[in-house]
């Protein structure tokens, strides 16, 4: 643990850069994840665990702020081995941010000024994937401005979103006519071939179980081009979805032929939203539409949950524009010490 800084404003900051370290928080990372606006996968401790345990090209680099002996914010980041630069832990997060109390800006912005006043060998700090409502957003404005300070906001990527109206039913209303013809003949043909999507929980499939099977089903239909051929991703999924599941801030939805399951669809759950991360389908279930059954499926469910929207992440396919009925921006903001 680098030496603390104790500012007027009796915050005292912190950087642990030894993985022990960050497990030690874990417990206290949870409490103030849930009083925070950010991701509850993407953002909680058993994520950063599993990106540092699977890579061994970054090492820890967490800001973290106290409040007398309290936990007040996190800046989760990882040091690069390869080069001079501070970001976050892995590109297989779709939203990143600081984890704090959204109106405690003098927290998330002390985080961002002691990460770059204290450089340790750095040049910048990169932050990829941030939503413009989000805590790391809100305090760049008041980051400490000086000669040797650039910062850059710019746009990364787009995430289509389904906004809620009041039901499914006049969600579905207000899409085209061809795709809600193109449903129905989805939903015909899956009862025609004894088909069916299942919510799966931890215990009906054990949790350790979980990360082979979705292998399986992705590889099946995508084994070149993947972000998952990578050794360190498919050991990142080896670490981070079990805890996930089971913790339950990871929904999955599968497709079941009879008693086989032949696709399946992992949601990353949101303040107010689930967050259709990534899925799979055997090669030969294609001809049944199974992402359509899937992500019908888990819209349906998060209305039933009560959430706001149903969230596609990044990437504008055109399957997920069929759905959505807005989209939002992600950023890209880079600090130079």
């Amino acid at each position: 643990m680098l030496r603390a800084e104790t500012h007027p404003t009796e915050i005292a900051y912190d950087v642990l850069t030894r993985l022990s370290e960050v497990e030690a928080i874990a417990a206290e990372w949870e409490v103030l994840l849930e009083r925070s606006p950010c991701n509850r996968s993407f953002s909680s401790p058993e994520w950063y665990i599993a990106a540092c345990r699977s890579d061994p090209e970054i090492s820890p680099y967490v800001v973290v702020a106290r409040r007398g002996a309290s936990l007040f914010g996190i800046l989760p980041l990882a040091k690069t081995r390869a080069g001079a630069t501070l970001t976050f832990a892995t590109t297989l997060a779709d939203y990143n941010d600081i984890v704090a109390a959204a109106e405690d800006l003098a927290v998330t912005a002390g985080l961002l000024n002691h990460a770059l006043a204290h450089t340790r060998g750095y040049d910048k700090l990169v932050l990829t994937d941030i939503r413009q409502d989000s805590n790391c957003a809100r305090a760049l404005p008041l980051i400490k401005p000086g000669n040797n300070t650039d910062q850059i906001l710019q746009v990364y990527a787009t995430c289509p979103v389904v906004h809620f109206p009041s039901s499914y039913d006049e969600y579905l209303q207000s899409r085209s006519k061809a795709f809600q013809k193109e449903l129905r003949h989805v939903q015909r043909k899956a009862v025609r071939n004894n088909l069916m999507v299942k919510q799966l929980e931890p215990m009906t499939l054990p949790a350790s179980q979980l990360p082979g099977v979705f292998l399986s089903l992705h590889l099946d239909r995508q084994r070149t081009g993947s972000c998952f051929e990578r050794e360190t991703a498919q050991s990142f999924i080896k670490e981070a979805l079990p805890p996930l599941f089971a913790k339950r801030k990871l929904r999955v939805f599968a497709l079941f032929e009879e008693e086989r399951m032949v696709a399946i669809n992992l949601c990353m759950l949101g303040v107010d939203s689930l967050c259709y991360w990534n899925g799979g389908f055997l090669a030969e279930a294609g001809c049944w539409s199974p992402g359509k059954l899937l992500i019908e499926t888990g819209i349906k469910q998060s209305y039933d949950m009560g959430l706001k929207e149903y969230d596609f992440l990044r990437g504008s396919e055109d399957y997920k524009l069929d759905w959505a009925n807005d989209a939002r921006r992600i950023y890209r903001m880079e600090l130079k010490t």
